[in-house]
């Protein structure tokens, strides 16, 4: 906390002096490359990397002593001198730092560029095992360097003691960086980039005569996404989602969040078995600028594209927005109602089948009224009437009298309302003896809210804050004309859901400027409390290797602490294991409201 009486002109002052003495450190450590480190007849070597890592003596297993031991200079990426990028590699450097939300992993792949033109110089990349941030890293820092044509290494640490393997390693790569500089002469001459694939591949943002396809992670919602470009005139369809595709994909991933392998695995496939020509169709990225490696993906994909062959690199990946507001404002205003009718669906299904007296009633329900909903998005038949038509098919179900532990499932875009990936968790807790709460991709909305206009305002981003009242206003002046329609599925309001969402990220040491998916997982559990207060089991779905998602696991005691119930964290790794097992006790034995840890707050 800043002291009282701190002027605004005493903390620029004091910003400037560091700001300037950050630039008098970067600049020493420069010219003592030049003075100590610079190659003289024999190579030297780089450590690249996020400092705690690379330098840490606690973390890098002695791993720049054992450079040195074999009498070989040793710099850490910052020492590197400048070096002004131009013409067609300074724009691919800006298109990958644009994709890189993550400050160390643009580092590295500057390094990455500086080596890859530098006389003598050869890039040890120090990375901790399974980071996943850094699996994209390596993966351009690969690509960079090998179409320089010049050696690197790539260093993992993990919790083994032993340095016996990083001594091998290591004797190896200098073995090849010597044959390297031998061969290629002190000059060095920077590469001739000839018809070598580009750094950062293109990403498409038009869509006229292609077919595009959507990723199939709520296979309710997509289909009335889809249908709805249609009627706009788009070729859209939804990849199908399939259990073998998963672990197909799987033989592709070296640490990256796994959907992305899956996706592009899924869209090869549909290519191929519909006859598609890959050079008339796009797959649908979302475009994001959250602290995610979700920006990543577009890129990501196409380099795996790239690796198939066979005409599949002329496939196309398409970035979009979430709302489709660059396809037009209409289609937008439908979006909205997409995620609102697919998220009502799935809700109306897990109040009723636990209750159905006729089994297998309520999924049928759920099919004809998505068929339904599918034509009306494509323009067939009247929106309003059919939406109206599915709550009143299912206010006609009969059911027994009773009731269930609730059971709220958050996490994961990709994994929660995703059957296939997440191992049909809805039936493993309906089976159970469980009842499960959803939270509909409208209401999603109203409850970050809140934190979001807080957070903008603070940060002086009026204009996005501007615009982001004005669609809601739009959203909540929409919902009122269906709202007479969709009698026993009501809408609220985004200043009720929103409420209380900046004392909440506090209560868990969350600054309401630090955006992304483990924020929205907090303000999505206290929302749930309070519009379900009987809430007896959380549980969050990840997918392998998502930072945010084991973020969101850290902090679970504490939330624990704060609410009294239990969570559960379910982690899907395409392996077809039972997962869902895990939480089978709780539903056998669930915890009573207040038999133990402090009241709820929501």
């Amino acid at each position: 906390m800043l002291g009282e009486g701190l002027a605004f002109l005493e903390v620029s002052r004091a910003y400037d002096r560091a700001e300037r003495l950050a630039g008098e450190i970067r600049s020493g450590l420069r010219r003592l490359y030049f003075e100590r480190f610079r190659p003289d007849g024999d190579i030297a070597v780089v450590l690249v990397g996020r400092p705690y890592a690379a330098l840490a003596s606690d973390m890098n297993k002695g791993i720049p002593q054992i450079f040195a031991s074999f009498g070989i200079k040793t710099c850490y990426q910052d020492m590197l001198p400048e070096r002004q990028s131009v013409g067609e590699e300074a724009s691919e450097q800006a298109k990958l730092s644009r994709a890189f939300h993550w400050h160390y992993a643009g580092e590295i792949l500057t390094a990455a560029q500086k080596c890859a033109h530098m006389s003598g110089i050869y890039p040890v990349l120090v990375t901790s095992f399974k980071c996943s941030p850094d699996s994209f890293a390596i993966e351009y820092f690969r690509r960079i360097l090998d179409i320089a044509g010049k050696p690197y290494l790539v260093l993992q640490l993990d919790e083994h003691d032993s340095s016996v393997g990083y001594e091998t390693r290591i004797e190896a790569g200098i073995r090849s960086f010597r044959n390297h500089y031998a061969l290629a002469g002190a000059s060095n001459a920077p590469p001739s980039r000839g018809g070598a694939r580009p750094i950062a591949p293109k990403i498409e943002r038009r869509i006229a005569g292609r077919t595009l396809l959507f990723p199939n992670w709520d296979p309710i919602t997509c289909r009335f996404l889809a249908a709805n470009l249609r009627r706009h005139g788009i070729d859209a369809r939804v990849l199908r989602e399939d259990g073998a595709k998963i672990r197909t994909a799987m033989r592709r991933n070296t640490g990256q969040c796994i959907p992305v392998n899956i996706i592009a695995e899924e869209f090869v496939d549909y290519m191929r078995r519909e006859g598609l020509d890959p050079a008339k169709t796009l797959l649908w990225m979302i475009r994001s600028d959250g602290a995610c490696n979700l920006r990543l993906f577009p890129y990501y994909i196409k380099t795996l594209l790239q690796s198939y062959g066979e005409g599949i690199e002329r496939a196309a990946v398409y970035v979009g927005e979430l709302s489709h507001l660059e396809v037009s404002p209409l289609a937008a205003v439908r979006a909205y109602v997409a995620y609102l009718a697919g998220g009502m669906l799935r809700r109306l299904g897990c109040r009723v089948r636990p209750y159905e007296r006729c089994a297998g009633e309520t999924d049928r329900a759920i099919e004809e009224s998505t068929a339904a909903l599918e034509c009306a998005f494509a323009g067939a038949r009247p929106l309003g009437e059919t939406l109206a038509g599915v709550v009143e098919h299912f206010a006609g179900i009969s059911r027994r009298e009773g009731s269930r532990p609730k059971v709220a499932i958050f996490g994961d875009l990709y994994v929660r309302d995703n059957e296939v990936m997440n191992e049909e968790l809805i039936r493993t807790i309906e089976a159970g003896g469980g009842e499960v709460v959803t939270t509909p991709y409208n209401e999603y909305l109203k409850i970050v809210s809140g934190a979001y206009f807080t957070a903008w305002r603070r940060g002086g981003k009026l204009l996005t804050l501007f615009e982001y009242r004005s669609l809601l206003l739009a959203i909540e002046l929409l919902e009122r004309r269906f709202s007479g329609l969709l009698a026993g599925y009501p809408l609220p309001r985004a200043a009720e859901c929103a409420k209380g969402s900046v004392d909440h990220l506090a209560d868990l040491h969350v600054r309401v400027e630090q955006e992304g998916e483990s924020y929205d997982n907090i303000l999505k559990i206290f929302h749930i409390l309070r519009t379900h207060p009987d809430v007896s089991l959380f549980v969050q779905t990840n997918p392998a290797f998502c930072c945010p998602s084991l973020i969101t696991e850290a902090m679970t005691h504490r939330i624990e602490e704060l609410t009294g119930v239990p969570i559960v964290t379910l982690t899907y790794d395409g392996t077809a294991e039972k997962k869902n097992e895990l939480i089978v006790p709780y539903l056998a034995y669930p915890r009573r409201i207040g038999s133990q840890g402090p009241q709820r707050t929501p």
